[in-house]
Parts: structure tokens; C-alpha cells; sequence
């Protein structure tokens, strides 16, 4: 069991002085702008202000009308200073509740020092007797009370300090003319009685009036600092527990009339902390608060905005009017090969500008910034990285002005285009390879048909003497040998023509607007002994002008109706075109009753040389559906067939519907 009687030092008794070190040190971490803790500096300030609370108490015991005087010249000096702060700092001050109180309590103070003057005892004022005394003291808390209710509806907005000035100056004036000259301000104290009902419905109204200003208060307190904020609501409170004193008494030398001087000192006190002290030390807290919030705000919407750039695909760079990186993303670091510190703050041409293009840039940038040249939204350049290599940058420019309408920066976002310009130099070469390849292989298909046909010629020219002169003597079979030679040699010319038909559509001939009517028509009359023979009936709805080759396009008709002719079924071949609008396409559709192909065959009846049939039974080389294609294909669209056996076929083509500028 523990010996509460012992304390000698073996048990480590802990000296008073050891003990207020331990306090002090435990008071808390955080510390004040003087490297104290909050804690300890509440703990003396309290103490110290308890001992003034008891000397004033002490005082008026010995002499009242001394402590009303140092309680009333105590508020006066904190309402002064509270205006002389607000006053002097009006020029940058953005925070209008604090200046109009300011002024306001300018004039409460005025108020307030007649009040002193007046009381009963001073010698100065005192003719009147307690009523004016007590008058001034109910007006000057009407006022103070009223200018707190009103102050939370002007935070947002500009106040005009020589108006309210004035406002205050005629309402204060109009106010002590009606107590000591007219004579109509309502009595408040009556010798022999005491308070009036008007004095005491003041004191609850003037505390009710309180009691909503704080409310408004707290209902805006972003607008305020937390701890200027706890220190105006507890002034509320001070106020209204004094207004509730006064009240109470029925001789201005009662306690009750001491208590509410108290509440009233401490409740200024409390202004005095909120007010002055924060304003002097920590002016940003309380007179631009506003202003604080928004460098705040601005500081976080920059990083928002830096966070939202570095997560960019892109590089974004923003130059100043002297050229200087103010801003660079994570992707502008990288693609320089730089750190953000080894940017920031350069010249960006003379740093990432490669030296041939170096002044013509920096010239440019000059006239942009002094308004010479309009400023182009994009285009390409190259920039010098860390390692001393180029990269190609596509750039899309912004320039940031003021509202005087002058170039303050530019802000460009840069996509890496280097693999794509190499890749395009690459397809660049790849094309024109395969142009002078195209090129050759058409002047071989030229050379290679003539120097083909010339033989074939010959070669059909003897077989042909051969059956004339030889008829009778080659009998049945040579003369079959002749006839199977000749149909070679036809088969072979006409495989010829089909091979330098279909190299010919690679040439580089010119769109032009073409009538497709019009081109459905020369297809027909080409086509005009077939169509008789079969008995064919072919019809078509309205067709448009596209821009392509006229020749072309009455090739692509020519040979799809030549299909359909020749694989008719066993009734007379019907064959129908029309055209629909797709967007920004028109797609062309040939629909036929002929015997169908099998969905499998759709695909590959546009590959060269692939037939369905044999040749015996329907003459061709296979070469016309890819001739076909290819027109389609030259012409930006496509082409494909939907089929079934005994169903008949439709075939559609797309042509683009292009504008004269897209040539």
C-alpha cells in the first residue's frame, strides 16, 4: 500500500520550479510565431487577464465611479483601434465586414465616451442625472448591435467608406440631439425606481440582435478565419451575458451594474484579440483573408492543372513575353530528356531551338508578342533535346492575353511526330518505288502484248491458210487439230487484251465530275448485241455525279451487266442499277435474276484468273470482277456481291462523294 505521507527524495519528490518547467513543456507542440507553445501563452494570458477582472472587481468596491471609467475608457480605446486599423488599411483591405464595423465603432465609441462623461459623479456631463446616462448606453448598443446584423450581408461587396462615414455621422448626431436637446429619446432610468420596461425590452432586443449576428456569422464563416471567428462569437457572448446584467439593477452603483461592466470589458477584450491583435500579427488571417483564400485556392487550381498536364499524351509549354519556360509538363520533360529545374526559366529558343532555324524563330516570336503577326494555330518544327538529338514536334498554339488585349505568353501543346514523319519519308520512298514499278510493268504489259500478239497473228494467220488450202487432206481430225489451235490462239489474244486492260487501271488519270447515267448508257450500247440476243431488260432508278473516271465507271457497269447476261438462268435476264447516299459515300447496287453464286464463292470471284466454271461452258479469263475491284479500290471504295444458288446475284461498289477540292 502506498505511504501518502512520504516524500522524501529517494521517492523523487519533483521541485515547484521542476514542476512548472514539466507544464510548460507539456502545454502542447504547437508552438506561436515566437517559438512559445499556444497552450502556455493561453494559460499566462488567462491568468493574467483573471487578475485584471479581480482588480477592477476590487476597484469598484473601493471606488465606482473610477472602475466605470477604466471599463468604459477601456472599450472606447479597443473601438478606436479597432477603427484605426480598419481605416488605415481600407486602400487593401478585401474584407468589408471588418471596415464597416471599423466605422461603426468609431462612432459607438463616441457613444460610449458621452456615456462615461455623463455618469452620475463624473462632474462633466451629469446634469441630466442617470436617465442620459443610461440613454447614451441603450444607443450605443443599438448601434453596435445593429452594425453587427447588418456587416454579414456586405462580405462580398465594396463598401463606400464616405457614405457610411456620413450615415453614421448624421444617425449618431440626430441621436444625442434627441437626448440632451430635444428631449424625445424614450426614458431608461427613473430615480427611485429604477430601469424603465424600455430600457430593460433594449437590453433583451439588443441581445437578441446579437444572438442573430453570430448566427450569420457562423453561417459565413469561410469567410473568416477558425480562430477569429471563435473569438467575434464569444464576444457575442460576453455582450449579451453583459446586456442580460444590466437588466438586473435597480441603482447604477449595484453589482448587478459592475457584473455587466465586466462582461462588457472582457466581450471588447475579446474584439480586441479578434480584431487588433490578429490584424497586427497576422494580418492575412483577418483584413485579407479573401485574399489569402484566393492565392490558396489558385496555388491548389495550379497544381490541379500541373497534375492534370503531366498525365497529358502531349507536351505543354507556356513562354512568357521574353521568351522564358514559365510552365512545362512531365511529357515536355521527357521528350527533352530534361528535368523540370533545367527548364524552367531558360530561353526556350536559344536553349531547344536547333541553330539553322534559331533567329527566324526568335524574330517571329518578337512580332507575335508585339502584335505584328497573327499568330498561326499550328505547325511543325523540330527542338533540340539533352542529348543534342532532334525531335519533330506538330504544335498547337494559344496566346494568352491581358484584358488591354497586349500578348502576355503563349501556350503551346506539342505531339512527338518524329517516328511519324520518318514513317511517312519511308511510305514516301515506298510510293514512288512502286509508281516507277507501276510505271515499268505498264510499259512491259505494252511492250509484252505486242511483242505476244504479233506471234498469235502469225501463228492464226497460218493455221487459217493451212484449213483453207489443206481441208480436204487433214480430214476430221486435223482439221479438229486446226479448229482447237485457232480457239488457243483467240483465247490467248483476248487473255492479253483483259491482262493490258487491267494494268491500265493503276494510270494516274484524272477525276473529273462524271454523269453515272451517262456512263450506264455507253455501257449499254457496247453491250448492245448481247442484251438483244438474250432478250435482256435492263432497267435503272436516278443516277448521281461523282467525281471519278468517266471511262472507268462505264467499265465497271459494262462488265457487271456483262455477268449478268452471260450467267443468266433459263429465264430472260433482268438486270436492275440504283444508287443510295451513305454518308459521305454512294453506293451503287446491280441486281440480276441470273443462276446465283454460292455464298463460299462471294469472296474470291474478285481474285485474278479465278473462275467458277469452265471455259467451255462460259468463254472468259477470269480477269473481268478483278478489273472491277481494282476500279473500286482506285477510287477510294470497295466492291462485293451477295449471292445464292438459283437466286440471282447483287453486286454493290461504293464511289466517295467527293468535292471539286478534294481533287
Amino acid at each position: 500500500m502506498v505511504n501518502l505521507k512520504y516524500a522524501g527524495p529517494e521517492r523523487g519528490t519533483v521541485p515547484v520550479q521542476s514542476r512548472w518547467r514539466a507544464f510548460r513543456a507539456g502545454c502542447g507542440k504547437k508552438k506561436d510565431m515566437s517559438g512559445k507553445s499556444v497552450l502556455y501563452n493561453k494559460f499566462v494570458t488567462g491568468l493574467i487577464w483573471t487578475a485584471v477582472l479581480l482588480g477592477l472587481s476590487f476597484a469598484s468596491s473601493r471606488n465606482y465611479l473610477l472602475f466605470h471609467t477604466v471599463a468604459e475608457l477601456f472599450s472606447i480605446i479597443v473601438a478606436c483601434g479597432i477603427f484605426m486599423l480598419a481605416w488605415n488599411s481600407r486602400r487593401f483591405i478585401d474584407n468589408s465586414y471588418f471596415l464597416f464595423i471599423g466605422i461603426a465603432y468609431l462612432f459607438v465609441a463616441g457613444l460610449d465616451l458621452l456615456h462615461a462623461l455623463s455618469y452620475s459623479g463624473s462632474g462633466i456631463l451629469d446634469e441630466g442625472g442617470a436617465d442620459v446616462s443610461t440613454q447614451l448606453w441603450v444607443a450605443a448598443r443599438y448601434v453596435q448591435g445593429i452594425s453587427l446584423l447588418i456587416a454579414p450581408f456586405l462580405l462580398g461587396r465594396k463598401v463606400r467608406t464616405t457614405y457610411v462615414m456620413i450615415g453614421y455621422a448624421i444617425t449618431v448626431a440626430l441621436i444625442v440631439e434627441a437626448i440632451f436637446s430635444w428631449n424625445v429619446f424614450p426614458a431608461c432610468y427613473i430615480g427611485g425606481t429604477g430601469l424603465t420596461a424600455f430600457k430593460k425590452m433594449s437590453e433583451y432586443a439588443v441581445s437578441l440582435i446579437f444572438v442573430v449576428s453570430a448566427g450569420l456569422l457562423i453561417r459565413r464563416r469561410k469567410e473568416f478565419d477558425g480562430g477569429v471567428l471563435r473569438l467575434l462569437v464569444w464576444s457575442f457572448v460576453m455582450t449579451i451575458a453583459s446586456e442580460l446584467f444590466f437588466t438586473f439593477y435597480a441603482g447604477v452603483y449595484d453589482f448587478s451594474n459592475m457584473a455587466g461592466h465586466l462582461f462588457k470589458v472582457t466581450a471588447f477584450y475579446l474584439m480586441y484579440k479578434a480584431i487588433i491583435q490578429t490584424g497586427l500579427v497576422r494580418p492575412y488571417n483577418l483584413l485579407c483573408r479573401n485574399l489569402k483564400q484566393s492565392e490558396e485556392l489558385l496555388r491548389e487550381e495550379k497544381d490541379k492543372i500541373q497534375k492534370y498536364l503531366d498525365i497529358a499524351g502531349v507536351m505543354f509549354v507556356v513562354l512568357d513575353k521574353d521568351q522564358k519556360v514559365s510552365l512545362i509538363n512531365k511529357k515536355g520533360c521527357e521528350i527533352l530528356r530534361c528535368d523540370e529545374a533545367e527548364v524552367m526559366g531558360k530561353m526556350w529558343f536559344d536553349a531547344f531551338s536547333p541553330e539553322g532555324i534559331r533567329s527566324e524563330v526568335k524574330r517571329v516570336y518578337e512580332k507575335l508578342v508585339a502584335g505584328d503577326v497573327v499568330p498561326v494555330e499550328y505547325f511543325e518544327s523540330p527542338i533540340l533535346t539533352a542529348g543534342g538529338g532532334e525531335r519533330v514536334i506538330a504544335w498547337h498554339n494559344t496566346v494568352l492575353k491581358d484584358e488591354q488585349g497586349a500578348v502576355q505568353a503563349v501556350l503551346s501543346s506539342g505531339e512527338d511526330i518524329t517516328a511519324r514523319k520518318r514513317a511517312e519519308e519511308k511510305l514516301e520512298q515506298a510510293m514512288g518505288e512502286l509508281k516507277r514499278s507501276n510505271a515499268e510493268l505498264e510499259q512491259f504489259a505494252y511492250i509484252a502484248s505486242h511483242d505476244l500478239q504479233q506471234p498469235l497473228l502469225i501463228v492464226d494467220g497460218f493455221l487459217k491458210l493451212i484449213q483453207r488450202r489443206y481441208v480436204d487432206k487433214l480430214g476430221p481430225d486435223g482439221n479438229e487439230f486446226i479448229e482447237s489451235a485457232l480457239d488457243g490462239a483467240r483465247q490467248m489474244q483476248s487473255l492479253i487484251r483483259d491482262l493490258l486492260e487491267y494494268a491500265r487501271v493503276g494510270r494516274d488519270k484524272p477525276f473529273e465530275p462524271s454523269d453515272c447515267s451517262a456512263c450506264l448508257q455507253r455501257s449499254l450500247a457496247n453491250l448492245k448485241v448481247a442484251i438483244e440476243e438474250s432478250g435482256a431488260i435492263i432497267t435503272n432508278d436516278a443516277l448521281p455525279v461523282v467525281v471519278a473516271d468517266p471511262t472507268q465507271v462505264t467499265q465497271l457497269f459494262q462488265n457487271l451487266i456483262s455477268n449478268a447476261v452471260k450467267y443468266r438462268s433459263e429465264d430472260p435476264p433482268r438486270v436492275h442499277i440504283s444508287a443510295k447516299r451513305n454518308g459521305r459515300e454512294w453506293t451503287f447496287c446491280v441486281r440480276d435474276n441470273g443462276m446465283g453464286i454460292a455464298p463460299e464463292n462471294t469472296g474470291r470471284i474478285f481474285d485474278i484468273f479465278q473462275r467458277l466454271h469452265n471455259k467451255n461452258e462460259y468463254p472468259g479469263t477470269g480477269i473481268g470482277l478483278a478489273i472491277c475491284k481494282k476500279i473500286a479500290e482506285r477510287h477510294g471504295g470497295r466492291i462485293w456481291a451477295e449471292s445464292g444458288p438459283g437466286k440471282g446475284s447483287t453486286f454493290y461498289f461504293t464511289i466517295p462523294d467527293r468535292e471539286d477540292s478534294d481533287l
